[in-house]
């Protein structure tokens, strides 16, 4: 879904965080002896890699779709909210 959605600015940054933080949870599955974890993990990754070109159509159409910003998109920290006590809420 990232990959489809989110614009060609933010999907490197994003994606690239996303790879990271998979890989070491992958790692960190392997440690711990979690065989079935880490090999979900690695199923997803090859999964991905396998349909991304069926997902660049698609990305393709939504993003030639896209007007701007969506406003349904919060860009804020909801814990950082919720820490500080101001509660999140997604209507306006």
């Amino acid at each position: 879904m990232l990959y489809k959605n989110l614009s060609g600015r933010s999907l490197w940054w994003v994606l690239s965080a996303r790879l990271l933080l998979d890989a070491l949870s992958a790692l960190v599955f392997l440690v711990r002896g979690e065989q079935e974890h880490f090999r979900a993990v690695w199923r997803a990754h090859r999964d991905f890699f396998r349909m991304r070109k069926e997902l660049q159509s698609k990305r393709g159409l939504i993003q030639l779709r896209r007007l701007g910003r969506p406003s349904e998109i919060y860009f804020g920290s909801i814990l950082w909210r919720y820490y500080t006590g101001r509660r999140y809420s997604p209507v306006r």
